[in-house]
């Protein structure tokens, strides 16, 4: 019997040769930081999530970071996070020297919870993080809504969602103050190590975040304005990002159908996390009450699956004292959570395999 991985981050042998000639290049111009390719990366992503503004920086972690910085987020300020969500998300928020809150999400969707986010509001609330996770696209709308009268921004972790469209048809990310996207090799528009970016449509916070990227220059080399760090995207990873942006179109398009393979298999068997039409698939979680027990009889199979997240933020050793109010929906979610394969190299039989399997665990 065939294994079927998680991920498959291996690159096909005709990409492979496409990236090895951007990169030659690369290395043949000598210009590595900040470069031409970085440049025509950023307009490129700008253009296909219908912003005006995107800017490489070296991570996704720390495209939230300089993005509260640059709204001028921190000590005293309080910023409004899931409580179920990847780690970095909140601290972000702590690498820019604000206070992350942790809010309850809902219990059908792994998103924030409107109610449970508004009732930590209080005067030193400056934004809110709403993450799309799994690539589940979350309405921003009312959130605009809401947030908007009160002097609040809204930011978007779309770290797992780019390629994903909002309920109201605009790309995931472009809504809010801004959007955090990352490239770490596992996520949607993949990169060959660790990098990110954040988008927005308001160019003086583009422009105070290309100062926090590059040691706190704003107009004039070596004259540093800000403490700023070094978070810069370099020109090798952004030359094999254009070809994979260029792609990702047709690589979403293949994880929905995937997404909805299993949503259809596992209907009657397990709750299952659906992207619909608009999201764009990073992850596909079922829900159990016993998730080591199904990890265990899919690997007897063959299968290899995974836990997305299996600790609340509440209850992270690094974040615990953060924990104010209940949140019964983020521990259900981390207790019940199984992440199923899902990559561009799955075949359908490679699906309907998965879906026998959990039929044959959850029973009739």
């Amino acid at each position: 019997m065939t294994p079927i991985n998680l991920v498959e981050l291996a690159l096909d042998p005709a990409e492979t040769d496409e990236v090895l000639g951007a990169m030659r290049a690369v290395l043949e111009r000598g210009w590595f930081v900040l470069g031409p390719e970085v440049r025509s990366f950023e307009e490129e992503l700008a253009t296909a999530g219908q912003v005006a503004e995107a800017v490489g920086v070296a991570s996704g972690t720390d495209a939230l970071t300089l993005g509260l910085l640059g709204l001028g987020i921190g000590p005293g300020d309080e910023v409004i996070v899931p409580a179920f969500t990847a780690f970095p998300t909140a601290v972000a928020v702590l690498q820019a020297g604000a206070t992350p809150v942790l809010a309850d999400v809902r219990a059908d969707q792994p998103h924030l919870a409107p109610d449970a986010a508004l009732a930590q509001v209080t005067d030193r609330t400056r934004a809110v993080i709403l993450v799309h996770l799994y690539g589940i696209a979350a309405d921003v709308v009312p959130w605009l809504d809401t947030l908007g009268p009160r002097s609040i921004h809204l930011i978007e972790d779309c770290a797992q969602a780019q390629g994903a469209v909002l309920p109201d048809g605009r790309p995931v990310g472009s809504a809010g103050a801004f959007g955090a996207l990352s490239f770490y090799p596992t996520k949607n528009l993949a990169g060959l190590g660790d990098g990110g970016a954040l988008v927005t449509s308001d160019t003086a916070l583009a422009q105070e975040v290309r100062a926090w990227r590059s040691h706190g220059e704003r107009a004039v080399r070596y004259r540093h304005e800000l403490p700023a760090r070094n978070s810069r995207l370099d020109d090798l990873q952004a030359a094999a990002l254009r070809i994979r942006l260029a792609a990702l179109p047709a690589r979403v398009e293949r994880a929905r159908a995937i997404s909805e393979r299993y949503a259809a298999g596992l209907d009657g068997l397990l709750p299952y996390a659906a992207h619909g039409s608009s999201g764009a698939p990073h992850l596909a979680v079922v829900r159990c009450p016993d998730p080591e027990s199904l990890i265990a009889h899919l690997a007897a199979h063959e299968i290899a699956s995974g836990r997305h997240y299996p600790y609340p933020l509440d209850v992270q050793p690094a974040l615990s004292e953060l924990a104010t109010s209940p949140t019964p929906n983020a521990h259900d979610w981390a207790s019940s959570c199984v992440s199923l394969p899902l990559h561009r190299r799955l075949s359908e039989d490679d699906v309907d395999r998965v879906v026998a399997a959990v039929g044959s665990w959850a029973g009739p």
